[in-house]
């Protein structure tokens, strides 16, 4: 099989956005905290956000697709 690298930051966008959908999915309304106008992960989402990144990384590098920092 054949690589294919994209832009970095297309990369990173799409990996990232999947992973947001993934935690908000499992941990429905207590994956994000506001406080003082900032929007963040509980530690536990983050965690989770985190592992659910590096999967996707390695699920989109496994069907031959890559960052082109990995070149």
């Amino acid at each position: 099989m054949s690589k294919k690298y994209i832009d970095n930051s297309k990369f990173m966008e799409l990996v990232s956005e999947l992973a947001h959908e993934v935690t908000l999915a499992h941990f429905d309304d207590e994956a994000m905290i506001e406080e003082d106008d900032i929007t963040y992960y509980s530690d536990e989402a983050q965690d989770f956000f985190d592992e659910k990144y590096d999967d996707i990384t390695t699920f989109i590098n496994g069907m031959g697709v890559y960052s082109d920092n990995d070149k």
